[in-house]
């Protein structure tokens, strides 16, 4: 899956699906869950603040993702 990053996430949607893509996860807040069973929202390493994500399916068929800080 290739990751773009995205300034702003829904414009970014927007314009993907009038291309022809397919959303198959909505914009989602990045989460890691942890073996005991709590989750925590980490901070990313670029800078410092909480990411979100969408995957979304091209006219092809290619996985692509949208990472934004908002």
């Amino acid at each position: 899956m290739l990751f773009f990053h995205a300034f702003e996430m829904g414009l970014s949607i927007a314009r993907a699906i009038e291309a022809g893509c397919e959303i198959i996860r909505n914009k989602l807040l990045i989460k890691q869950n942890l073996a005991d069973g709590t989750t925590i929202i980490p901070n990313n390493l670029i800078d410092q603040n909480q990411g979100y994500w969408a995957e979304l399916k091209d006219s092809e068929g290619n996985h692509i993702a949208f990472h934004s800080n908002y």
